[in-house]
């Protein structure tokens, strides 16, 4: 487990090259989830890029980019190599919108849930579920969302 989340916290820094400045992906805030999504919707943003991370006791998937339009992914690469991911694994790779339903679910069913905000675009950039140190929890990291046309 710890070796997944240094794994992802490695790829993140070397994906740093590719990801947007402090200023334009500022540092995740708490807030609350039923409120961030407002803000996210308001925002009207279906079409988007972002960089994806993932820690649980799971399949490794590795850091990838992804970019959803009409609120559908359309293409995941993974980070370090810009290479298309295996198109059967796409169904781990979730939208915004999915990760929001993953925290409603959360809290549904009254699981422990930390989650970190974008400031400005309201969507969740740090997201842990559960508990990983029990196997029962797992982390979502989005990065560098930006709109795309």
């Amino acid at each position: 487990m710890l070796r997944s989340i240094r794994l992802i916290a490695a790829a993140l820094v070397l994906a740093a090259c590719d990801m947007p400045t402090e200023s334009q992906n500022p540092t995740p805030v708490p807030g609350e989830p039923s409120v961030q999504r407002q803000v996210w919707e308001r925002q009207d943003i279906d079409d988007y890029r972002y960089v994806y991370g993932r820690a649980c006791f799971c399949v490794d998937l590795p850091l990838v980019s992804v970019r959803v339009r009409d609120g559908q992914v359309v293409d995941v690469r993974v980070a370090s190599t810009g290479r298309p991911l295996d198109r059967d694994r796409w169904d781990e790779i979730p939208t915004v919108d999915q990760v929001f339903d993953f925290i409603a679910q959360a809290e549904a069913r009254d699981e422990a849930a930390d989650v970190k905000y974008h400031p400005t675009l309201g969507y969740p950039m740090r997201v842990m579920l559960g508990t990983l140190a029990n196997d029962a929890g797992v982390n979502y990291y989005l990065d560098g969302l930006q709109p795309v046309d």
